[in-house]
């Protein structure tokens, strides 16, 4: 499920947006870059967070490369979101 809002703001696919509920507005945009938090919300790796440590192509698919106490993790961009 989703929800579309129209607005001057400038966002890409991948950032996450902060919105206010009550009159559909965005508050901030947090980008998809290296040194950002981010939150695994999906696939193998779910629970995990981190920073993006590197974004890439391989296969056609986006892979972004997350630092963790864990280690190093490949993810699936689809599977992550930005967190602040």
């Amino acid at each position: 499920h989703g929800k579309n809002i129209i607005s001057k703001e400038k966002a890409k696919t991948g950032d996450s947006l902060l919105l206010n509920l009550k009159d559909n507005s965005i508050i901030k945009i947090i980008t998809m870059e290296k040194g950002k938090n981010v939150f695994v919300m999906k696939g193998k790796h779910i629970g995990e967070s981190g920073k993006i440590e590197n974004i890439m192509q391989r296969g056609g698919k986006t892979i972004v490369k997350i630092i963790s106490d864990k280690g190093k993790t490949n993810v699936w961009i689809k599977n992550i979101i930005v967190i602040e």
